[in-house]
């Protein structure tokens, strides 16, 4: 076989950087959606309603639904590098889950640069 097939060490690097940066597009495009869904929603809901949210994870077929009050939306996006995701849709190379609970999980992303370090940084990382 040919070494031409592997990818070396930086091409991996750059290739999981460019993975990272299309993830994170695919999610900000389902928080956008969502962000102007609660400020639809917000004013038409009673205290402790629920309205139908999309799952901000990184799979892009994924069109699964959380149902959260504008409260808990508002919580979970205290930050800008947080996502809602249904529970388990999470990709833990290139975000982390910061909160559980039972309809929905909080997941922390990490930048591009970070997934690099991790992947650097990872001794158990699989042999490509």
């Amino acid at each position: 076989m040919s070494d031409e097939r592997y990818q070396d060490e930086n091409e991996f690097l750059e290739w999981q950087k460019q993975r990272a940066r299309r993830v994170e597009k695919n999610e900000q495009a389902f928080r956008g959606y969502n962000e102007r869904r609660q400020q639809f929603e917000k004013p038409t809901l009673l205290i402790g309603e629920t309205a139908p949210f999309v799952c901000e994870c990184a799979d892009e077929d994924c069109w699964g639904t959380l149902e959260l009050t504008p409260d808990e939306f508002e919580s979970a996006h205290d930050q800008e590098d947080h996502f809602t995701v249904l529970p388990g849709h999470v990709m833990p190379e290139f975000e982390t889950v910061v909160d559980r609970h039972e309809h929905y999980w909080v997941v922390e992303k990490f930048t591009p640069e970070e997934v690099e370090q991790r992947l650097v940084a990872d001794p158990d990382q699989p042999e490509r």
